[in-house]
């Protein structure tokens, strides 16, 4: 078990990567005593992004940045691609509206052509 001598942690929003990268590995990690965020706060922090339809520039925005990745392995197709969802009526809070049930949605991925990595930007 981790101590980390009784001091608090400040996480940054990008603990939400490490849960997504593996949801079982995060909470495998919180029960061995890994000073992460609770799930709830994930969820909170989660619930804190605006998403809307339309180009997604945070994404973009955040692949530009990428720092931790080549030139080369940036480099990636655009492709559009249609997804089955859940077809719920579902409350935004942040609209203070009820969103109407769609079956499918249409997205613009993004794909990496040298590595292997993928994301929705639309």
């Amino acid at each position: 078990k981790l101590e980390n001598g009784g001091k608090s942690v400040q996480w940054n929003r990008d603990a939400i990567f490490f849960h997504a990268a593996g949801p079982r590995a995060y909470r495998h990690l919180i029960k061995k005593g890994f000073p992460l965020p609770s799930l709830s706060t994930l969820d909170r922090w989660l619930h804190s992004v605006d998403i809307q339809p339309g180009i997604l520039n945070f994404v973009i925005s955040l692949m530009e940045n990428a720092v931790d990745m080549d030139e080369e392995d940036k480099m990636c197709i655009l492709y559009f691609d249609e997804m089955k969802v859940a077809a719920n009526y579902e409350y935004d809070h942040s609209l203070e509206a009820v969103q109407k049930p769609r079956e499918y949605v249409q997205v613009a991925m993004a794909q990496g052509l040298r590595m292997s990595w993928k994301q929705p930007i639309y």
